[in-house]
């Protein structure tokens, strides 16, 4: 198993080689999509993003392509996928057939449930990808595990690497979260006494202000390969506040 002070050593390598794209992305988001704010400070929200902009061109052939994309890859009004047994042998069979049918329905009917956000997610990824030539959509459970979850996650806190044959094999994803959401993910027991009152606001902080991993001498959270590992924050500053889900491949 990785150890958690390897992976975090991964990911601030992975943050400094993409720090010239970021330049990129950073001027393209001014013009195209400010709503993606490569320079705003971490938990700055409200701020005024679109002063650079004085003709709404860019944004316009942004959202143009990214409908067009949507409409061409999957349209919502008919089935734009199909399932496929493995074995070839298998397609000619009947019940196979009806089987792959039935599925192919419920799958459709499970990504365009309304509690599913797929068709929110998926515009936003499309328009991620038309402005920076990358979108990331995560795919996941809900809450109550009976359906699907889908994210456009943001590219300034999404850090993916190649592996030899040139697919994508690793993938962090920096999240912040506030002291509510912590409670409601891990648990009170597992958290510390001051993110607890501030769940509740009994310290007299607001809650959306307090972040899951509170201060210098607490830990980083490290989802690797569904396991849960910690590892000490140290001279990682730019982990106070961050929890970082990785996935690999």
């Amino acid at each position: 198993m990785t150890a958690p002070d390897d992976i975090l050593a991964r990911f601030k390598t992975l943050e400094r080689a993409r720090g010239q794209w970021e330049a990129h992305w950073r001027a393209l988001a001014e013009v195209m999509h400010w709503r993606r704010d490569f320079a705003a400070p971490a938990g700055e929200k409200g701020a005024r993003r679109n002063r650079p902009i004085y003709d709404s061109t860019p944004m316009l052939a942004r959202r143009s392509l990214s409908a067009a994309l949507d409409s061409l890859l999957k349209p919502k009004t008919q089935q734009w996928f199909h399932i496929w047994p493995r074995d070839p042998a298998l397609a000619d069979d009947d019940a196979v057939k009806r089987w792959l049918e039935g599925a192919e329905e419920r799958l459709f009917d499970a990504i365009y449930d309304r509690e599913a956000g797929f068709v929110r997610a998926s515009r936003e990824a499309d328009d991620d990808l038309v402005t920076f030539g990358t979108g990331v959509l995560f795919i996941g459970e809900n809450e109550t595990l009976d359906g699907f979850r889908f994210l456009a996650l943001d590219l300034k806190d999404v850090f993916i690497a190649e592996g030899g044959g040139g697919r994508i094999d690793t993938a962090f994803v920096r999240q912040r979260r506030t002291a509510r959401q912590a409670v409601q993910i891990h648990g009170e027991g597992k958290l510390s006494r001051e993110i607890r009152e501030a769940a509740t606001g009994r310290n007299g902080q607001e809650a959306d202000k307090n972040s899951l991993l509170s201060k210098q001498n607490k830990t980083v959270e490290i989802r690797a390969k569904g396991k849960a590992l910690k590892a000490k924050t140290g001279a990682y500053r730019e982990g106070l506040d961050i929890a970082l889900d990785v996935h690999w491949e």
